[in-house]
């Protein structure tokens, strides 16, 4: 005699690759929306998506609004993922499932300066400044 498994074994749609996939994939699409970033914007954006046994996203929604063109690019990154096949028992599956995408500002680069005077010998009042970065 077979055993049935419960309802809540039923698997769930994984990102092809894993989270190191996932991480990469958001670095290489992730666009910064201009508006948020001169706003200096930053937060979670919460997405929910709807999976098909396919493992295609057919549907994305913010669940809380960010604004600043934020939601928008969560939503289109969203549909441009693709999870694991879900086919359970037979039965193809539909999936809603939410997904974090972080948008966190560029780090602004510093530059440190180095510089150093020397008092010239010709005129009094006047000095060499070599700057090294």
């Amino acid at each position: 005699m077979k055993k049935e498994k419960p309802y809540h074994s039923i698997r769930k749609p994984n990102f092809i690759g894993g989270k190191n996939a996932f991480q990469k994939f958001l670095s290489d699409n992730l666009v910064y929306p201009k508006e948020a970033h001169e706003n200096k914007v930053e937060g979670t954006a919460f997405v929910k998506c709807e999976i098909s046994d396919k493992g295609r996203v057919l549907k994305a929604e913010s669940i809380h609004k960010l604004g600043f063109g934020i939601d928008e690019e969560a939503e289109r990154l969203c549909l441009l993922m693709k999870f694991e096949n879900t086919t359970e028992r037979g039965l193809k599956i539909k999936h809603i499932r939410t997904i974090r995408i972080p948008f966190l500002l560029p780090k602004e680069a510093t530059v440190q300066i180095n510089y150093q005077t020397t008092e010239s010998k010709d005129k009094k009042n006047s000095f060499n400044y070599t700057i090294k970065f």
